[in-house]
């Protein structure tokens, strides 16, 4: 594969071109709906690589400019939030070229600083706790729809005080539905 020259500066040619095409770059930023003060050097970037690819392969003439402008644009932008997105480590996890010293072996007092930060005086950390078992609970319409489906009757009814109430109740008669995935199907509706 042959990797292509984005370090080069722009021929005379590419540059009249880019100052041509240099709208996408806000009309991309509109549709996205980023900050042109945050985002604009981002998409830029992502634009110039899109003006030198266009000159560096010919095959993509076959496109849009704007298409291939729109693509090297996002992927910019998904690039810069890539890089943003904080990365979650175990603490547990020894660090590259020591002793085997994990993150846990070094955090001090002053790594706690941020819990004054959130109100928080005092912090205990346990290892390796039980987590409380799930609390699931069973509504009586969830129970009595299991019951009518194995039964041999053919309709049933809840009333209920409201046709908010209904409707409440309606969602989540069809989320139990949807996750219990019976052989038998059954419809709800509202009267």
């Amino acid at each position: 594969m042959k990797y292509l020259k984005y370090n080069t500066p722009l021929t005379e040619q590419q540059k009249i071109f880019a100052t041509e095409h240099h709208k996408l770059i806000y009309r991309f930023m509109h549709n996205k709906k980023l900050d042109s003060r945050e985002w604009y050097d981002v998409v830029a970037i992502g634009y110039i690589k899109a003006v030198l690819l266009w000159f560096q392969r010919k095959n993509l003439h076959k496109y849009a400019f704007s298409t291939i402008c729109y693509y090297k644009m996002l992927n910019a932008v998904g690039n810069e939030r890539a890089k943003k997105r904080i990365k979650t480590i175990s603490l547990q996890q020894a660090i590259n070229e020591t002793d085997n010293i994990t993150y846990g072996d070094i955090v001090t007092d002053k790594n706690l600083l941020y819990v004054q930060y959130i109100g928080v005086d005092e912090m205990e950390i346990h290892y390796n706790v039980d987590l409380p078992k799930k609390n699931h609970y069973r509504t009586k319409e969830s129970i009595a729809i299991d019951e009518f489906l194995s039964s041999e009757n053919k309709n049933m009814c809840f009333q209920y005080d409201s046709v908010e109430e209904a409707k409440k109740k309606k969602r989540s008669l069809n989320a139990f539905r949807n996750k219990k995935k019976n052989d038998k199907n059954y419809m709800s509706y509202i009267e």
